[in-house]
């Protein structure tokens, strides 16, 4: 099967995702790994019952990570699963990166879980909000931004291209309020603030950046073993040194996902697989493309649908 995979990012996640998931020893090891490199018990990670956790984006990134990672390895280790191109939203670009061989999982984890902190302390030092818009034209999205931008004097701007009809915008408390009830008046279909604490790909973002670059800027990357679409160009970036720059500056700038699905489309997968919690990016690929074929892993009940449908046969 021609398969393109797709991996979530932060605002997917949702109480005890995963945990069904711990009776497989090589999922349970990952997330051993994640689990010691955020100093907290394994149950504890796996088992989260207040908000307050399922919000951090200390916590919640690496453990998305560690999911969606320890899922992609265990496709191609029980299925002989090889994909087609991969591409991750915003957080989901570090599991392509590792599933397309640009960086391991011990040196994914730790570029997450730094990347988690300086986010989490960026977010702090403000208060700060992202909302989706459903229903409008990116063009109108943007007017409302510059106007709610001009009325208030504060941060915001589109963070997130999803769709032709769907965007996210992302700043200050008082932008975000202010532009929602811009894009209501213009008769918005939806408007759905996402369970994140900061202004993500905004230049609220900018002191992380700089923190989060001095650890990068040490990592040696590798050359891709496949076609990985990135969120910066929403294109496929085949030099290290093409993907080593959108990834410095992927923390600030727009998710080009939207063009990113398109890019995909162009290698005309049999289907895509949506890898991780939830299934936020289905729905946005269905909004562009109604015949494409969706396949989820991101419980035991899919794993094991999946482990069906892809399980080489093998003949005497």
């Amino acid at each position: 099967m021609r398969a393109a995979l797709i991996f979530p990012g932060q605002g997917s996640q949702f109480l005890g995702m995963g945990r069904d998931l711990m009776q497989i020893s090589m999922f349970k090891k990952r997330m051993q790994q994640v689990a010691a490199s955020l100093q907290l018990p394994l149950d504890v990670l796996v088992d989260l019952k207040s908000k307050q956790m399922l919000l951090s984006t200390e916590i919640i990134q690496p453990y998305i990570f560690g999911i969606s990672v320890a899922l992609y390895e265990m496709m191609c280790a029980e299925l002989s699963f090889q994909p087609l191109v991969v591409a991750g939203h915003s957080l989901g670009e570090y599991a392509a990166l590792v599933a397309g061989g640009v960086l391991s999982f011990e040196t994914g984890l730790q570029m997450v879980r730094l990347r988690g902190k300086y986010m989490s302390l960026a977010a702090d030092k403000g208060q700060w909000k992202m909302a989706a818009v459903l229903g409008l034209s990116a063009e109108v999205v943007a007017d409302i931004c510059e106007e709610a931008r001009h009325t208030t004097g504060e941060i915001l701007r589109i963070a997130n291209y999803n769709s032709p009809t769907q965007m996210v915008i992302s700043g200050s408390v008082k932008a975000v309020e202010h532009a929602s009830k811009l894009a209501s008046e213009r008769n918005a279909f939806r408007i759905a603030p996402l369970q994140v604490s900061g202004a993500f790909h905004t230049e609220a973002m900018q002191e992380a950046n700089i923190a989060f670059l001095k650890v990068w800027s040490k990592e040696q990357l590798s050359s891709p073993k496949l076609p990985i679409v990135m969120n910066a160009t929403g294109t496929q970036l085949t030099e290290v040194g093409d993907i080593d720059h959108a990834m410095r500056i992927q923390m600030i700038s727009p998710v080009q996902w939207a063009s990113s699905v398109r890019t995909i489309f162009q290698y005309a997968p049999d289907c895509l697989i949506e890898i991780g919690p939830g299934r936020v990016l289905s729905g946005l690929v269905k909004s562009m493309d109604r015949s494409q074929q969706i396949l989820n892993v991101g419980n035991i009940q899919e794993w094991n649908m999946i482990s069906k449908k892809l399980k080489p046969i093998h003949t005497a």
